[in-house]
């Protein structure tokens, strides 16, 4: 189960979050919900931070990963709103209304609704059949700049 594979305490904590917030008739933020992969919110955010915790060694928990993420988003949507690029980040406004960051010197990538639900944080890597089948072919610059990003903001 998703919970002995990530910790009962860290995602019994995601769930009973996202169970109180629903209680109070609002949207769990924590994370975008999977249903594809029947996939409450916490456990699509617990899936994810199994999946990329290698990739973010100073973060010690879900909770944090899920901070950091929600961190990007405040960031991306202020800089959508404001029009004003950050120093140090790349922010992209995609189709129907989402928002990503690329933060450069973590170089991170994190992807949120409109509403400002992370989607994704991970850290792109190369193409590698074995290692990586997902990853970027050509450069991170080239993957950066492909149309499917969405606009930079400059």
């Amino acid at each position: 189960t998703t919970a002995g594979k990530w910790g009962k305490t860290g995602m019994a904590a995601a769930e009973a979050s996202a169970k109180s917030i629903r209680a109070e008739g609002k949207i769990p933020h924590i994370w975008t919900a999977n249903p594809r992969r029947g996939l409450s919110n916490a456990q699509n955010a617990a899936t994810h931070w199994g999946k990329h915790k290698a990739e973010f060694p100073e973060l010690s928990s879900l909770s944090e990963y899920v901070e950091l993420a929600h961190r990007y988003s405040a960031l991306g949507r202020n800089a959508i709103k404001n029009g004003q690029s950050v120093p140090g980040y790349r922010i992209y406004q995609q189709n129907g209304g989402s928002v990503a960051v690329f933060d450069e010197a973590r170089g991170a990538w994190s992807a949120f609704t409109p509403d400002g639900i992370p989607q994704t944080l991970y850290k792109p890597r190369p193409y590698d059949a074995a290692t990586n089948p997902n990853g970027y072919r050509g450069t991170l610059e080239d993957w950066l700049r492909e149309p499917a990003r969405g606009s930079e903001l400059r």
